[in-house]
This record gives C-alpha cells, structure tokens and sequence, in this order.
C-alpha cells in the first residue's frame, strides 16, 4: 500500500516503508519530496516497462539507456547518501551541472554494470531488455562483440564521473552558499563514488551473479574487470587519497 501511494503522490507514502518517527527525521522536507519523485519514477519506469512488454515492443538503444536510469532504482540510493553523511545538498548545489552530470553518470553505470552480469539469465528467460542484448539486436554482432560496447559505455561513465567531480570544487566556489554547504556537496560526492565502486565489487563478488562464463569475462581485458579502480585512482575521488587534499583546497578557497 505504501509503495502504490508513493506512485500516486501520497505524502504519507512511508506508511509501510518507514517507520513514521524514522521518516520525520530524515533531513528536511525538501529532501522527502525529492525522495518521493524518485520512488515514483522508479514505479512509474515498471509501468512503462510492462506496457512494453504487453505490446511486444522493444525500446531502441538510446530509449533504453535512459528508461534504466529510472528502472535501475539508484536515485533513492543516490538521496540515501547525504543522510549517510548527515547533510543535505543545497538547492543551487543540487543542479549544478558537474553534479547533475556526476548523478547520472553514477546511475547509467549501476544499471549497464546489472546487465553485464546478468545478460545469460536474461537470454535464457527470453528477456531482451539488456543493453547487452539490445546492442546485439541492434548492431547485428555478436555477444564478445556486444560485451565489449556495454563496457565502453560503462567505462565512458566512469569517465564522465571523473570529470564531473573534478569540475566540482571550481562549481560550488561560483556559488553563493555556505563554506558548510560547500563541504557537504563534497563529501556527498564523494559517496556518490563509493557507491558506484561498491555496485561494481558487489556484482563480481556477490554469487546472485555466478554464471560461470561471466565471472571474469574476456571481453573486460580491455580495462580488465579492475578498470574502474584504475579510473578512480587516477581521479583524486573518493578511494584515493588525493579526495581529502580537493576538499582541502575548496576549505581554503585554494580551488585547483
């Protein structure tokens, strides 16, 4: 009941989700909208995805990409963040455009690194709701080959993250708000990081993805199933570091 008043725009929607005095004290009520928005486009991304799926359609690649940052589910994840590090992004923080860039990017890459991992048992269910699967249909190649592009999408991602991040300090500097603030759209970045390379390790490590062909796909010896590690190190993100003396340098006003 909770969940289907989410998708109707209940305010009450955490009846059933949340305990009500665990609710009430989650940041401010700005934050529990955007929470709500999320959880509804999220529901409302299944509904779409089932409308497909009664009509025997497929979405183009493109289409896709952008239904899955939706379906993925990670923008509440994504929210969860800043009540790990008990602090709420600022309006003007919010929709900079490095750290708009840096959450969508972070999404994408959750949900094409799902659908590596989870590509055989999607075959074998006759799913072809997988970027893997749709860049096959769509490129007429084959699966090393389809495997390959997934990964340079992802990668790309990563990529994306990296540059985003580093534009940060310069952003949040052009901006009017509080040293505190600027602290905390930082920090809260730097989560954002973190939960992209603990998405990467739980689907390599965890066995819900144990398909032996998959575990350690050739197709990854581009950047070897490591290369998102390799990315951040070179990043000055939130495994390396480098991240404390950016964070550093925006207290100080110092911005590289």
């Amino acid at each position: 009941a909770g969940v289907v008043a989410a998708a109707r725009g209940c305010r009450d929607f955490h009846h059933g989700l949340l305990e009500r005095r665990f609710w009430d004290r989650l940041l401010s009520e700005i934050w529990r909208d955007s929470f709500r928005e999320h959880i509804r486009d999220w529901l409302w991304s299944d509904y779409a995805e089932t409308v497909d799926r009664a009509a025997g359609r497929l979405p183009a690649l493109w289409e896709y990409r952008e239904h899955r940052r939706d379906n993925v589910g990670n923008h509440m994840l994504l929210d969860l963040c800043e009540v790990t590090v008990t602090a709420e992004l600022a309006e003007r923080a919010r929709r900079l455009p490095s750290m708009e860039n840096l959450r969508k990017s972070a999404i994408e890459h959750t949900g094409i690194i799902n659908d590596i991992r989870s590509l055989e048992k999607e075959r074998a269910n006759g799913d072809h709701r997988n970027v893997v699967l749709l860049i096959e249909r769509n490129g007429d190649l084959c699966s090393k080959a389809a495997i390959e592009q997934a990964v340079k999408i992802a990668t790309e991602c990563v990529e994306r993250m990296i540059a985003a991040y580093s534009q940060l300090p310069t952003q949040l500097s052009a901006i009017a708000i509080s040293d505190a603030d600027q602290q905390g759209a930082l920090r809260i970045a730097e989560q954002y990081l973190a939960l992209v390379r603990g998405n990467f390790d739980y689907h390599f490590q965890s066995g819900r993805f144990h398909v032996g062909r998959y575990d350690h796909p050739d197709e990854f010896k581009a950047g070897s199933p490591n290369y998102l590690v390799e990315l951040f190190e070179q990043s000055g993100g939130a495994l390396d570091p480098r991240a404390e003396n950016t964070r550093r340098a925006c207290q100080r006003g110092d911005v590289p």
